[in-house]
């Protein structure tokens, strides 16, 4: 039982010091020469993925500068088209929305041949539900995202995605 704790101890320590020297790239967004396309969109992958992993309770300034760094890329990058959903501005939280939209861009870029509006927006609310359900206790309850996960879990919501898009 001691070395159970002594090793998830380690653990701990390891990823917040992983977490603490987590470094953003400087990108002049005006001249992105320094960068190929390529190279930025797997950089803007590992840092979707490090904005999920992590707690919201930690590290909330880098957090920022990590989201404030996505949001550029996803502004600068013309072969993805990532807007949001009146049912996600709904939940009325930025937070949450920008992990739909960083959901969003996630499942563009490793889907690009097959990905179509609707997937692309259920991809989103997934990825974004899945972060609110990990960070429970930071968000609390949000009535908005229950209707929507029992939406999305009946079906319903896609439905009205794909009604909407032949619309």
């Amino acid at each position: 039982m001691r070395k159970i704790k002594i090793a998830l101890l380690l653990c701990l320590i390891s990823l917040l010091t992983h977490a603490q020297n987590y470094q953003i790239p400087q990108v002049d967004w005006k001249d992105t020469s320094s960068y190929s396309r390529a190279e930025l969109t797997s950089i803007a992958l590992k840092d979707i993925d490090w904005c999920y992993n992590t707690p919201m309770t930690t590290l909330k300034n880098t957090r920022q500068e990590v989201i404030s760094f996505l949001m550029q890329w996803l502004s600068h990058s013309p072969d993805l088209n990532v807007s949001t959903h009146a049912d996600i501005i709904k939940c009325n939280n930025n937070n949450l929305l920008s992990m739909f939209l960083l959901g969003r861009a996630k499942y563009n870029v490793e889907n690009k041949n097959t990905a179509t509006e609707v997937k692309s927006i259920l991809a989103g609310a997934e990825f974004m539900m899945s972060f609110y359900d990990k960070n429970a206790g930071f968000f609390g309850k949000n009535k908005q995202i229950k209707k929507l996960q029992k939406q999305i879990a009946t079906g319903k919501w896609e439905k009205k995605l794909v009604k909407q898009a032949s619309r």
